[in-house]
């Protein structure tokens, strides 16, 4: 840092000349006198003030593009401004108590129809008409609750709502979700309806009601 500064005195007498600078270390010359009249040169030196700082961590979430999730995405941010609906990202959903869809929708106000009773609403995963409530949270990217016609595009027409549940799509080095379920003597795992569901290195039992996987050993 360098440059020169005229500083004027209020009267003739003994002074220190103090610096401060957030990038440097605060300096005190020793003390100099200035007559009436004078012209007095100060050179001063300052050097570099270094800072101890907590470690900072960045976390970033790199969304995959997907395209049966850009539209889902685009309402997470439409929905959200505009109030419309309830939307549960992938970060809400790690931070909530609960296994399986049904498990998180326990601790949502309850679907009613247009005469005001309980009623089931209609599942939709990625897409498809389906018995999503079984499936694990580990496996999904986001749920859409709507409780009236505020998503035309899968209003049932029967005034209970709509449940849109998303896959959660795998990232650079991730493997399989993890599924849970038990069988007899065997890890049998309960998926959903086997629409658009599939699963490499698995025996797919059943394809005509709910869907079921074994692992099996390589």
């Amino acid at each position: 840092m360098t440059g020169a500064f005229a500083i004027p005195v209020a009267a003739a007498g003994r002074y220190r000349l103090r610096t401060e600078h957030v990038a440097y270390r605060p300096v005190v010359t020793r003390p100099f006198t200035v007559a009436f009249g004078d012209i007095v040169e100060v050179k001063i030196r300052v050097s570099r003030r270094t800072f101890d700082l907590e470690p900072l961590v960045v976390v970033g979430r790199r969304t995959v593009d997907v395209p049966y999730l850009r539209d889902y995405y685009d309402r997470v941010e439409i929905h959200r401004k505009a109030g419309r609906g309830r939307i549960l990202t992938r970060e809400e959903l790690e931070r909530l108590e609960g296994f399986t869809v049904r498990d998180v929708l326990r601790r949502e106000r309850p679907f009613k129809d247009r005469r005001g009773r309980t009623c089931t609403p209609v599942f939709y995963w990625n897409g498809f008409a389906v018995e999503a409530e079984h499936i694990p949270v580990s496996n999904v990217e986001g749920i859409e609750l709507y409780r009236s016609r505020e998503n035309m595009t899968f209003y049932n027409g029967r005034g209970c709502g709509v449940v849109l549940v998303w896959n959660r799509p795998l990232r650079e080095g991730e493997g399989r979700p993890h599924l849970a379920g038990q069988g007899p003597g065997r890890d049998v795992f309960r998926l959903g309806y086997g629409v658009g569901v599939s699963n490499p290195g698995t025996d797919v039992l059943s394809l005509n009601a709910m869907l079921e996987a074994e692992f099996m050993p390589i």
